[in-house]
Order: structure tokens, then C-alpha cells, then sequence
């Protein structure tokens, strides 16, 4: 039987809209203004980071790229 836990489920949907009225919808980390905003845990969840405010943060698309690493040019197949 699983353990229960004490953390509620939050919609990432009405987290998102909580917090860009929060910070007034500004990128966290680059501090632009941006109309394509995301969710962003400081610590991922995978690594035992809580799914709370505390640990979000509000971030645009090309900031996220960048912290995923997924805005690195492809290598050239050979």
C-alpha cells in the first residue's frame, strides 16, 4: 500500500496563471517581459525537489531552452 503524502496536486495551468500575476509576467530568470511563459522547477522533481511554490519559478521559452539544453545546434550526421 502506497504511503500517503501531504502534497496537494497543483495545475500547472493555474500555477502558471497565479504566479505571472505575481510577477507580473516577467521572465525569473532573464527578467523580459515575454507572452510564452512556463512552469519551472528550481529543483527538479526527479531529484527530490517539491512541487510547491517554493520550488517554481516562471521562466520563458528561450530561457528554458537554454536550462534544458535543448537550444544546442545538432552536430552534423556523418
Amino acid at each position: 500500500m502506497p504511503k500517503p503524502t501531504n502534497q496537494r496536486k497543483v495545475s500547472q495551468t493555474a500555477l502558471l496563471r497565479y504566479l505571472s500575476t505575481k510577477y507580473q509576467i516577467i521572465c525569473e530568470n532573464c527578467h523580459m517581459p515575454s507572452d510564452k511563459l512556463t512552469v519551472d522547477h528550481k529543483k527538479p522533481l526527479r531529484d527530490g525537489g517539491a512541487n510547491d511554490e517554493s520550488n517554481m519559478r516562471i521562466i520563458c521559452e528561450s530561457c528554458r531552452k537554454v536550462l534544458d539544453g535543448t537550444d544546442r545546434p545538432k552536430k552534423a550526421l556523418r
